[in-house]
Formats: C-alpha cells, sequence, structure tokens
C-alpha cells in the first residue's frame, strides 16, 4: 500500500507544467505572433497600393470623357463635379457632367490625389503614395 502512496504522490508533483516550459512555450508563441503580423502588414501595403491603382484608372476614365466633351483636359479634379463654365461657347457649355458618382475619393492613405497634363496634352493622375512624399520611386500614377 505504501508503495501506490507513494507513486500517486510522485505523478501528482509532476502533473503541472515547470515555470520555464511555460515561458518556453510563451516565447515561441510570441516569435509566431510576430512573424504572422509582420507578414500581414506587407499583405495590407500591397492591397493599399492596388486600390489606389483602381482609384487612378476611375479618374482617369472620368478625364478622358470630360476632354472628349470639353475638348481640354480638365484643371483640376473638380472640374469632373462641377461645370467650369465655358466662356468661348457663347454662354452654351459642352459640360456633360458629373463624370463621378458622388465625391472625388482620396487615395488609400486620405491624400487628394494630383492632377497634371505633361506636354503632349496627356493627363496624369497621381499619388504620393505610402510616403506622402511627392517624387520619388513609391509615387503611384497612370
Amino acid at each position: 500500500m505504501d508503495r501506490r502512496k507513494t507513486t500517486c504522490r510522485r505523478r501528482r508533483a509532476r502533473a503541472g507544467f515547470t515555470l520555464m516550459e511555460v515561458l518556453l512555450v510563451m516565447a515561441i508563441l510570441v516569435v509566431l505572433a510576430s512573424l504572422v503580423v509582420m507578414n500581414f502588414d506587407s499583405i495590407l501595403g500591397g492591397v493599399s497600393e492596388d486600390a489606389t491603382q483602381s482609384q487612378i484608372k476611375v479618374l482617369d476614365t472620368a478625364c478622358k470623357k470630360y476632354k472628349m466633351d470639353m475638348k481640354v483636359p480638365p484643371q483640376t479634379l473638380d472640374n469632373l463635379l462641377e461645370d467650369p463654365g465655358d466662356a468661348d461657347s457663347g454662354g452654351r457649355s459642352r459640360w456633360r457632367g458629373p463624370y463621378l458618382e458622388g465625391e472625388i475619393p482620396m487615395d488609400q492613405w486620405d491624400r487628394p490625389f494630383e492632377l497634371t497634363t505633361d506636354a503632349n496634352g496627356k493627363i496624369v493622375i497621381s499619388s504620393a503614395g505610402p510616403d506622402g512624399t511627392s517624387g520619388n520611386e513609391d509615387d503611384i500614377t497612370n
């Protein structure tokens, strides 16, 4: 009988985890969680850039429609929503807008898109990208 009691006591004493074992498991879980978070952040960064590129395509299409009607590219993105007035048409506007539904969208980082025209009259719509600084390698443009 004494032998069974001793064996039973040893099993109960060894039934839990030691502090070292618990800390080791916690450290492994923290490392795994940090790897998942870092990969998740890079995936979301790509999604934001793709969404911004899609918005630029929508704005570019609206600008092209505006240019077909007005015979000149829009001066600002606001021209897609409001008639800029056409002094050369004798009081009759060629504007057939609004060319966008709702408001002019912001890029995925809550900054406005920039509208310019190049020397050939091509419409250029761009976003400053994640860092918010125009003119560097992370800019997104059509």
